[in-house]
């Protein structure tokens, strides 16, 4: 819908049809409404991994620091000490200082929090994670579908009074004819890539880390 409000108002400018202070009022309220929609999308986006992912991630590793520690009897090795402590048990739970009957000996509320840990079940996060990651690449899909259209696809013209071909139907005016791009001009390819696929590219990207991240 941006594309073809920026398209058709920016066609209709070069070619000087109709009112010029409407199409440049309508251009700008385009414009404002993307930049807009771009910044509560960043914005949602660092909140959601600020105060949604990282404090699930800080749970699991305190979580599983705790579980290590226990059930190797104390028995273990630091891997990291920022943002938190790590501790990971010596040998593996092949080695001589694993013990699962320590499990019992756990709290209530740490054998909980153990047993919630993403990875405890893994067939069941594996396939979440699964359809997730599908959604957001087919989501990466469309950008570059949208990129190789539009950016590669269609030839660059000199001017956006050639951008349009009108597809002539009896009983319609140009206005309200059906119109296919034919063209465009170097900048309003770089408006295209800079402010709608890009943004939607980086978002997208963003947004499966971040729920992957979330999900383990």
């Amino acid at each position: 819908l941006t594309i073809c409000s920026l398209v058709r108002d920016s066609y209709f400018l070069a070619k000087d049809r109709g009112h010029r202070p409407n199409r440049y009022w309508r251009l700008a309220t385009t414009m404002y409404l993307l930049i807009t929609c771009i910044s509560i999308q960043v914005f949602l986006l660092s909140q959601v991994k600020r105060f949604v992912s990282a404090k699930a991630v800080h749970d699991v590793r305190i979580a599983y620091d705790t579980f290590e520690q226990t059930m190797y009897g104390g028995n273990t090795w630091t891997m990291s000490v920022h943002p938190t402590l790590e501790r990971r048990g010596v040998g593996g739970k092949t080695g001589a200082y694993f013990n699962a009957s320590r499990f019992d000996e756990l709290e209530a509320d740490a054998q909980a929090a153990a047993c919630r840990i993403p990875l405890s079940q893994p067939w069941f996060f594996f396939t979440v994670l699964y359809i997730w990651s599908l959604t957001c690449i087919a989501e990466i899909r469309k950008c570059k579908e949208l990129f190789m259209g539009l950016m590669m696809g269609i030839p660059r013209v000199e001017s956006m009074a050639d951008a349009l071909t009108l597809i002539e139907e009896d009983g319609l005016d140009a206005d309200s004819s059906p119109m296919v791009i034919s063209g465009l001009p170097g900048i309003m390819k770089v408006i295209l890539f800079v402010f709608v696929i890009f943004p939607r590219f980086c978002i997208t990207t963003f947004l499966l880390w971040v729920g992957c991240r979330w999900l383990l």
